[in-house]
């Protein structure tokens, strides 16, 4: 009963999350976020451990990838960090690496702006 649940919930979260791709609304992707992070959060079973390295490989990805998605990947990743450490450290190399790259480019892209300001 609580497998199929969750289930169901974990497949409408991955089409909310995705679709928060370059949404404007700050409050909303917190909340979806913290939504996700309350869901994963005391679980046990493989459904569970496949959808949290779901969003895990994806937000990396996002990280990574793509600076629109950014912001909720961070607020995405963050949840998980919280709600499941134990799977999110099994990540935590990759996690580093993807957020020092988009910490360089956001700085890069500042410096650019700045020596353009000159």
């Amino acid at each position: 009963e609580s497998g199929k649940k969750f289930i169901k919930l974990s497949a409408y979260m991955k089409v909310c999350i995705g679709k928060l791709v370059g949404q404007p609304d700050i409050a909303v992707m917190r909340k979806t976020a913290d939504v996700y992070g309350r869901l994963v959060r005391d679980q046990e079973g493989n459904i569970y451990v496949e959808s949290v390295e779901f969003e895990l490989s994806r937000t990396l990805e996002w990280l990574q990838e793509h600076a629109q998605q950014r912001h909720i990947a961070v607020l995405i990743l963050t949840q998980l960090a919280q709600s499941v450490p134990t799977i999110f450290f099994s990540h935590v190399q990759t996690f580093l690496e993807a957020i020092w790259f988009a910490l360089y480019e956001l700085f890069e892209n500042l410096l650019h702006k700045l020596y353009m300001l000159c």
